[in-house]
């Protein structure tokens, strides 16, 4: 008998960078790479199989796009809350210092070779 893989959530929200808050991005991205275990960790927390961030100008000001995709987003969220990696605590204190407003997304397809992906969550 075939087990399909586990529907996950999946998430993309456009943030609005706050002015001269690229280099901020570029170190916060930096961060992450360098504190990868960490981070990582905080993903497995969350339940999180997939996050991904773009950066991206249009007509002069600059967005951050991110991408996840998790077994269940309420429950992703809420682990952030309750985390206490030193990961966890920049990446907050990076939300307040660059990002403006937000713009959610609606999810129309999301394909993945993951092999059964509620092992991950």
């Amino acid at each position: 008998m075939h087990t399909w893989p586990t529907q996950m959530e999946t998430s993309c929200v456009v943030i609005e960078l706050l002015p001269d808050s690229v280099e901020k991005v570029k170190a916060w991205a930096g961060f992450l790479h360098t504190n990868r275990d960490e981070a990582l960790q905080s993903l497995k927390n969350e339940g999180v199989t997939v996050e991904s961030a773009f950066v991206v100008n249009i007509e002069g000001k600059d967005y951050l796009i991110g991408y996840m995709r998790a077994a269940n987003m309420h429950r992703a969220h809420e682990a952030v809350k309750d985390s206490t990696l030193n990961i966890d605590a920049y990446h907050q204190a990076f939300k307040k210092a660059c990002w403006g407003k937000r713009y959610k997304s609606m999810p129309l397809s999301d394909l993945s070779r993951i092999p059964n992906e509620e092992g991950y969550a």
